[in-house]
């Protein structure tokens, strides 16, 4: 009969393994390590040296209770499984207009804006770059926007027996770019023309020829933000700055239709222009929106 001849820590390979890997995990949490994610790219901040220590600091703490108590966590690290997100078949191919940037312009007033994104697809990331777009008075909002093939794959929840990271399915579907093949682009048109003081009522989809389109949200719905006013003052100027906005798209699927939300990674700046004495603008940031964010600010305009 095998009896052990040691019952220190280190005796037990597992115990090791399973400490190093929690060590090594809870580090690239407090550091900031994003886990990677369809769709969505949110860059991390810096981090001083200070954080580093405390990472590895607060890892021994944790580590020693895991141990002893030896459970599995829904999220963050399972002692002895682990969960991962596996992607299944595709069940649903849609080639829809999609945006990948959209601006909106103060009435009377007028928007500068550029653009860069990433498109993240089975084939590995393409670059664009947009630069030096303009909205002037007659044309309140606009975008670039492709039609892009969306693959629409189930996904499940498999565990794995070991320590690791806890990375479940946050649903039970996934879109994505596949293959990346757009065969039409439309840079710069009208969403919302002249005669409109307001950024309420704009279009939520863009089909120049009737093909299926992906859903947004761009138009102004109430003030979230401190109005801005000219009325007997000077001109003013507004810098907004955003990384991503949403989408959803519609797609009939193997076991019917199906509805689905997607983070779009684009690097928008923009500076509006508040000519002087011209009026008061309400400002939705749509950043804030509780449904589909929108990439900047939407406006609606009240007179002196």
């Amino acid at each position: 009969m095998y009896r052990a001849s040691c019952a220190r820590p280190w005796c037990f390979p597992l115990a090791r393994q399973a400490a190093r890997a929690i060590a090594q995990e809870l580090a690239k949490l407090t550091l900031g390590e994003d886990a990677p994610m369809s769709f969505s790219i949110k860059p991390s901040g810096e981090r001083g040296h200070w954080r580093e220590r405390l990472a590895f600091a607060s890892a021994g703490v944790v580590i020693g209770a895991l141990i002893v108590v030896g459970t599995i966590s829904a999220s963050g690290f399972g002692l002895q499984s682990h969960t991962s997100c596996v992607r299944g078949p595709i069940v649903a191919d849609e080639n829809l207009w999609t945006p990948f940037a959209l601006a909106n312009s103060p009435y009377l007033g007028w928007t500068g804006w550029n653009a860069s994104f990433s498109l993240i697809d089975a084939a590995g990331p393409a670059n664009y770059t947009l630069t030096d777009g303009f909205l002037g008075r007659g044309n309140l909002s606009t975008g670039y926007f492709q039609t892009q093939n969306w693959s629409v794959s189930t996904q499940t929840n498999q565990s794995t027996m070991g320590p690791g990271r806890n990375q479940p399915c946050s649903a039970g579907f996934v879109a994505m770019i596949s293959p990346p093949n757009f065969s039409s682009a439309s840079d710069g048109p009208p969403l919302q023309g002249p005669g409109n003081t307001s950024n309420l009522g704009e279009p939520a989809t863009f089909s120049p020829d009737g093909r299926p389109a992906a859903v947004f949200d761009n138009g102004f719905v109430s003030a979230n933000q401190p109005q801005i006013s000219t009325c007997g003052g000077p001109s003013k100027e507004v810098n907004f700055n955003s990384s991503s906005f949403d989408i959803s798209i519609s797609v009939n699927s193997t076991s019917g239709p199906l509805s689905i939300a997607i983070s779009i990674s684009s690097i928008e700046r923009f500076t509006y222009f508040f000519p002087a004495n011209d009026g008061t603008w309400l400002v939705d940031d749509l950043q804030e929106n509780a449904g589909l964010r929108g990439p900047g600010l939407a406006f609606s305009w009240q007179p002196c």
